[in-house]
């Protein structure tokens, strides 16, 4: 990534510094132009100085303002893998810039934060461009300064996809200065109605190519913001949406057939109380995830259609959505299994006074292999509306259950991301962590 070098910030070199410093320190006390035997002390300072700079560093890393400044110098200067850092960008900024003790040192530096925008790398992270971009309007910025900054529109987008769930309590952190809209989606407070428009419009205009990072966060709007897009950014996004898979175009086709009856079942609806009963449930590996996100997914089905929703009770609603969770058998491996014998040796010491000595062991030995068998989570939804139905399953809920290779017995690699991806439009099931207000 590229960005001005006005964005490098000047003071982090007192984390160089402060490496120079034990630096000249080993040199002072080692004093390499003194002769020395090979072994003599030399190695012995060395070793000194070395236990003595690994420990002051360590203890400068336990503190806030530590983790700080190797935060500040690898995200613009060089990255030397001492944090969370993945091909040069930091991972899971969310945790640190909410992190109460890293967090405010995080969001007072401006120069770092238009860094971070300039980088591209707040699009994923709705959560953590929330922070930065309240943390910059607090700082002066506008929303058309930011739209200004390079990459800006992408942190804006980032910020925006984090609007319906509500500002945490955190009294460090600096506070929305807008009215929250929670009808519209916007309970955070950093966007009206005409700034989270006009946001949604710069980037679906942007989007020039069918490559699933640009258009994902697109789609998690379509199924986010039902009032606040149009019907041809709805077409626009979700025309290009199978194209974006080398993989699973087809998959993605299939949800969008989903989608399309939906959309027949409520049309010409635009806005409608509804309710999600869940029946069955998952035992095995991330059953609560699933469990929790299937709900805010199949909710997002009917946002997709341009349809706004209020959550009822079943007897009340207007739609009543029901899913079915199951599990099925999906593919049997196997496992060595082991067990434990009891070895006696006989040992004799050495030298003039060895005694013997009966010595017993425990290891474990090869016992064969065991059969498992991999279950794959199932669910079937059906929509009520109008005296009207639409059943839709059972399918399995996870994308990447679709392309286990049985003669191979794994996973095959793909350019797709398959793994979190879920029913019915692929999208990652980690952009549904966030909840709306009224989701309880």
């Amino acid at each position: 990534y590229r960005y001005t070098q006005d964005l490098v910030p000047e003071g982090d070199a007192i984390v160089l510094g402060i490496w120079a410093l034990f630096g000249a320190a080993a040199l002072l006390a080692t004093r390499p132009w003194e002769s020395r035997s090979r072994y003599g002390s030399q190695l012995r300072y060395i070793g000194l100085v070395s236990a003595v700079c690994g420990l002051g560093f360590l203890l400068f890393l336990l503190t806030p303002w530590g983790r700080y400044q190797v935060v500040r110098f690898e995200t613009n200067h060089l990255n030397l893998r001492m944090s969370n850092f993945e091909d040069g960008l930091r991972q899971d900024l969310s945790r640190e810039l909410c992190d109460p003790t890293l967090g405010p040192y995080l969001s007072a530096d401006i120069a770092l934060l238009k860094t971070l925008a300039a980088r591209d790398q707040l699009l994923g992270q709705p959560l953590a461009a929330r922070v930065v971009v309240a943390s910059l309007r607090s700082q002066g910025f506008g929303w058309n300064d930011l739209r200004a900054l390079p990459g800006g529109r992408n942190l804006l987008m980032g910020a925006l996809l984090a609007e319906p769930d509500p500002w945490p309590e955190q009294s460090w952190q600096p506070h929305p200065a807008l009215d929250p809209a929670p009808e519209q989606g916007l309970a955070c407070g950093l966007f009206d109605r005409r700034q989270a428009v006009k946001t949604l419009d710069d980037y679906i205009s942007s989007l020039d190519g069918a490559e699933w990072r640009r258009l994902e966060p697109a789609v998690v709007a379509l199924m986010r913001f039902p009032v606040l897009t149009t019907e041809a950014q709805r077409d626009r996004v979700l025309a290009a949406w199978p194209g974006a898979f080398h993989d699973a175009a087809d998959l993605a086709q299939a949800g969008l057939a989903m989608r399309a009856e939906v959309a027949g079942l409520l049309s010409p609806a635009t806005s409608v109380t509804m309710a999600v009963v869940t029946r069955g449930e998952f035992q095995r590996s991330n059953a609560s995830e699933l469990t929790q996100t299937l709900p805010l997914m199949a909710r997002g089905l009917v946002h997709a259609c341009g349809v706004e929703t209020r959550l009822a009770e079943p007897a009340q609603a207007d739609l009543l959505i029901t899913l079915e969770l199951d599990e099925v058998p999906h593919y049997d491996w196997s496992r060595p299994t082991y067990r434990t014998e009891t070895v006696v040796t006989r040992r004799r010491g050495y030298g003039r006074y060895a005694i013997p000595q009966t010595v017993t062991e425990s290891r474990r030995v090869a016992a064969g292999s065991e059969q498992l068998t991999e279950y794959a989570p199932i669910a079937s939804i059906r929509f009520s509306y109008a005296g009207k139905e639409v059943v839709m399953g059972p399918f399995m809920v996870q994308w990447h259950r679709y392309f286990y290779d049985f003669e191979n017995r794994r996973y095959p690699d793909s350019p797709d991301d398959l793994y979190g991806r879920l029913w019915p439009l692929g999208v990652h099931t980690d952009w549904f962590l966030f909840k709306r207000p009224d989701e309880d």
